[in-house]
């Protein structure tokens, strides 16, 4: 199942919703912003991870400390006041610097069906990527705190990496690091 369609699916289907209202936007526009961020959040996901297995040990270690699944399950944690520090922190391992988020957004905002601004998509961007991990977070323990086990690999002996590699996909995503490939 592909990544947008997880997200999609958050909170029994309305956490687009649940997203869209705080923002004023209609699900529809919520949808559109996102086909544009997730991808992007990947991307960089997968960038970080191609960088270094210090990186993946690094993401497999906060997905299996961190209580991101609460951005699936709980409604209210997606409330920007309560995902925003968090999301920003996630942003910030991303991307690196907050001119890149910046710039993300912005990029967002002019591809994106719907008129959204782009000061409404770096509000979403933390949101989103908040949600990203969470989906990664339960797509890997199977809902529960530990990593399942996996194979071998980029995982630095844990198994991790494959299986993000997996969740992430194995294609080009437009962005800020269109052409390149994931880590798998």
């Amino acid at each position: 199942m592909e990544l947008i369609d997880l997200l999609q699916q958050a909170h029994s289907g309305q956490g687009l919703g649940t997203i869209g209202e705080q923002f004023g936007l209609d699900e529809t526009q919520t949808a559109a912003a996102v086909q544009e961020l997730a991808p992007v959040i990947a991307a960089g996901l997968r960038r970080n991870m191609a960088q270094s297995p210090e990186n993946v040990v690094a993401l497999v270690q906060a997905l299996k400390n961190g209580n991101h699944t609460q951005y699936l399950d709980n409604a209210e944690a997606l409330q920007f006041g309560n995902v925003a520090s968090d999301g920003n922190a996630i942003l910030g391992h991303i991307f690196g610097s907050k001119d890149v988020s910046r710039e993300v957004a912005m990029r967002a905002a002019s591809s994106a069906a719907g008129g959204i601004g782009s000061s409404i998509m770096k509000q979403l961007l933390p949101v989103i990527a908040s949600m990203v991990i969470g989906t990664l977070t339960k797509k890997m323990t199977g809902g529960t705190s530990a990593p399942a086990p996996r194979g071998g690999g980029l995982g630095g002996g844990d198994g991790g990496g494959d299986c993000l590699c997996l969740e992430l996909g194995n294609q080009e995503e437009p962005g800020p690091w269109s052409g390149q490939r994931s880590c798998c």
